[in-house]
């Protein structure tokens, strides 16, 4: 089971389409999964454009 949470700094939805096609080409959406796609205004870092908390059981 794979769990993520990608923040990033868009609101326009064609940005977030192109992030979240990056997200699943990246392996994070495989399998059984949860994951959420949030865009934002801004993140804690100046020039922070991407946030990513991922969780993964490994039996």
């Amino acid at each position: 089971m794979l769990s993520s949470t990608v923040y990033v700094v868009a609101d326009a939805p064609q940005d977030l389409s192109r992030v979240w096609d990056i997200v699943r080409r990246s392996g994070l959406a495989v399998g059984p999964h949860t994951s959420t796609l949030l865009g934002v205004s801004r993140l804690g870092y100046t020039g922070q454009l991407v946030e990513i908390t991922a969780v993964a059981f490994v039996p």
